[in-house]
């Protein structure tokens, strides 16, 4: 009984461990989303003294404005 409990333990930690280490990788910026973070003709980005990301068209046009909103709390790297 008690080399199954002992198994059991092992598992459960090699388990806990392999998912944490998934999480950490998967969860980061690709080097894609690294490349778009950087302003070019048609986007500024700015990043602010708080963390956040603002993206903004340069050229105004006379369209609807329309915006997209970031909620923050995902386990993601900011960049991603």
């Amino acid at each position: 009984m008690k080399r199954v409990v002992k198994a059991v333990v092992i598992v459960g930690v090699l388990g806990l461990l392999g998912a944490g280490g998934w999480l950490v990788i998967m969860f980061q910026a690709t080097s894609e989303a690294k490349a778009a973070i950087i302003s070019d003709a048609r986007v500024g980005v700015v990043h602010d003294v708080h963390g956040l990301y603002r993206f903004s068209p340069k050229a105004q046009q006379k369209t609807v404005p329309v915006g997209l909103v970031f909620f923050p709390g995902g386990m993601a790297d900011p960049l991603a």
